[in-house]
């Protein structure tokens, strides 16, 4: 069944019989917990792993604040001169610090409260308006990078 209570056929591509029909459950419980709009990031995550292992992919990757924050400041790194890298590198690192153990959940938790939490520590600190303005700048970028993160 779909959400809006339709009967659908879909195929597990598995030729087990079990193992198609506990799929299948999976699958229409989740359509269950969507129709009633209770369906978890976690639940609607393994569902999807469990459909792309069916067609022979890997998982989802889920990164973390911290890992995908600090490759996108390797790759501009590379393409920036050293100065400039430096003053990434700095911003960045302490927007991550600010995060304190959020950095390590996964990247979609990061909220804009997160950010002017930032922008509240770093004035806290004594930091000038001019480099918090770059700093929020900067740390907005990287949330409105598309890809920073290689799959």
């Amino acid at each position: 069944m779909l959400p809006d209570g339709r009967r659908t056929f879909r195929s597990t591509k598995r030729k087990d019989r079990k193992e198609a029909w506990d799929l299948c459950r999976a699958w229409e419980k989740a359509a269950e917990s969507a129709g009633r709009g209770s369906l978890t990031e976690v639940q609607a995550r393994k569902v999807l792993n469990e459909i792309l292992e069916a067609i022979g992919e890997g998982p989802v990757r889920d990164v973390s604040v911290r890992e995908f924050f600090l490759n996108w400041l390797t790759g501009k790194q590379l393409s920036k001169k050293d100065t400039t890298g430096r003053r990434y590198k700095k911003a960045i690192e302490e927007f991550v610090d600010s995060l304190g153990p959020k950095a390590d959940k996964s990247i979609v938790a990061l909220t804009p409260a997160d950010v002017e939490h930032f922008r509240d520590v770093r004035t806290k600190q004594g930091v000038s308006a001019a480099t918090v303005k770059l700093d929020l700048k900067l740390v907005r970028s990287v949330r409105q990078t598309p890809c920073a993160y290689p799959s």
